[in-house]
């Protein structure tokens, strides 16, 4: 299950490096590991 997370993740951030800049792809990173981070622990419970 962590692995499909991780999986979309990486697509997730590699559509934004394209689309955005380096300092607003920094905060997307960050708002996705978070969001990914949480969705581990709900699929864990």
């Amino acid at each position: 299950m962590f692995f499909i997370v991780f999986l979309s993740y990486i697509k997730i951030s590699l559509s934004y490096s394209m689309r955005t800049n380096v300092e607003r792809n920094r905060n997307d990173e960050m708002y996705v590991t978070i969001s990914a981070k949480v969705a581990c622990n709900n699929l864990n419970k």
